[in-house]
């Protein structure tokens, strides 16, 4: 009989256990990549969402966007609450979408205009 001799076992199984080892840490690398892709494509790309306006429609955007822009007192002007919009990644195809962005904001119910000086909030 010839059975392998203690130090000849722990050394095979420290082999196997390096090869385990190296095994894990491919693997744990091939994860932080993956989240750093992950992490990379869930960042806003200059300040724009890649999820924030799938839902909801460009009218509900210019509120949105008018309410959070809006001080108390302070009205905001259409062009600044545009600006907001593109941010968000809503765009508005026309040659001059101010006036497009202003008929929304006259459809709402919780905005209100102050002519020449911009939108406040209602109430």
């Amino acid at each position: 009989m010839s059975d392998i001799d203690p130090i000849q076992k722990a050394k095979n199984r420290l082999s196997e256990l390096d090869s385990v080892i190296a095994s894990a840490q491919a693997e744990k690398e091939e994860f932080s990549q993956f989240l750093a892709t992950y992490k990379k494509l869930q960042t806003p790309f200059n300040g724009v969402s890649h999820k924030s306006t799938s839902k909801k429609s460009k009218g509900e955007i210019a509120v949105e966007s008018a309410i959070e822009l809006y001080k108390e007192g302070v009205p905001v002007k259409t062009s600044a609450i545009y600006e907001l919009m593109e941010k968000k990644g809503c765009v508005i195809d026309s040659k001059n979408p101010i006036p497009v962005v202003s008929s929304y904001l006259n459809k709402s119910d919780v905005l209100e205009s102050i002519r020449g000086k911009g939108w406040i909030v209602k109430g």
